[in-house]
């Protein structure tokens, strides 16, 4: 019993983002890609537009059903700051969003804590972090 996360997911933005040219640079891959004037939106304000920014977002998935979902977060922070963490004005990432659903199970008071490793990650990319805390299951 304690706190589960639920779901872990990375989200960069930049007006003069260009999320295909970042792909094609670093092999990185994204489970949503927005492209700045490439993308006609389908959802929130500008619906039916195009795009006025970059955007494109990564979900820290299990690989298996025993692997918890912090472990691929961890890797996945990793792996962007390896691949993009020295550049992100050069290829035009303007905000870097870190996001965690969590979830608590049981009664009581709970803590949830980052580890310095998360967190030293979360800083050199610039991230912003928000936690929000879905319904007990």
């Amino acid at each position: 019993m304690g706190i589960v996360t639920l779901t872990a997911w990375v989200s960069l933005y930049g007006d003069h983002f260009s999320p295909y040219r970042l792909m094609e640079q670093t092999g990185l891959s994204f489970s949503e890609v927005i492209e700045r004037d490439g993308t006609i939106l389908s959802t929130g304000r500008h619906k039916g537009q195009i795009a006025p920014n970059g955007y494109v977002t990564t979900e820290a998935t299990p690989l298996t059903e025993n692997e918890l979902v912090d472990d691929q977060f961890v890797i996945l922070l990793e792996e962007l700051y390896r691949k993009i963490g020295n550049q992100l004005d050069e290829v035009g990432i303007e905000r870097v969003e870190v996001s965690l659903l969590v979830n608590y199970t049981g009664m009581g008071q709970h803590d949830y804590g980052l580890k310095s490793k998360r967190l030293g990650v979360i800083g050199q990319l610039g991230a912003d972090l928000s936690i929000s805390y879905a319904d007990p299951i």
